[in-house]
């Protein structure tokens, strides 16, 4: 609803066809990551880290986001 001001079925079909390529792209990175470092014992750090990189600032952005809805 941030994005597209309603949840509806149209809107939601947007967001798929959007994100779409991004889910792919990740998920390629994450088994190209997996195939080169499979063997090694620091693959699950390096994949937590890389998780943990991307995971704050999506909070950061996602409480800066609330709290915009919230004063409108």
């Amino acid at each position: 609803s941030f994005i597209h001001g309603a949840i509806n079925i149209e809107n939601i079909k947007k967001y798929i066809v959007t994100a779409f390529p991004f889910w792919i792209i990740s998920l390629l990175g994450i088994f190209v990551l997996y195939a080169i470092l499979k063997d090694k014992i620091i693959f699950e750090s390096i994949f937590f880290s890389f998780l943990a990189a991307i995971t704050f600032p999506h909070v950061y952005i996602i409480i800066k986001m609330f709290k915009k809805q919230k004063t409108e």
